[in-house]
C-alpha cells in the first residue's frame, strides 16, 4: 500500500489541472477509495489518505445528486 500511495502521489504532484481529473474520475475514485477500505479492513479516513483526497471531497462525490426540478431549457 506505501508503494501504492507514493507512486500514485508523484504522479498526481506532476499533473497540470488536477481538480479537473479529479472531478472527472469521481466516480472512480470514490469506488477505488470503497475496495481499499474495504478489502484492506481500514478506515475511510485512511483510504482516503492513501489517495491525497480529503473525507470532505469523498462525502461530496459519493453520491452525485440530481436535481429533477431545475429545467435548463425555455
Amino acid at each position: 500500500m506505501c508503494l501504492m500511495h507514493n507512486s500514485y502521489k508523484n504522479i498526481i504532484a506532476h499533473v497540470e489541472k488536477k481538480n479537473a481529473i479529479k472531478r472527472q474520475f469521481s466516480d472512480d475514485i470514490t469506488y477505488s477509495i470503497k475496495r481499499i477500505s474495504a478489502i484492506g479492513k481500514i478506515k475511510t479516513k485512511s483510504a482516503c489518505k492513501i489517495l491525497g483526497i480529503s473525507r470532505d471531497w469523498y462525502y461530496r462525490h459519493r453520491v452525485k445528486k440530481q436535481c429533477s426540478k431545475v429545467s435548463l431549457i425555455k
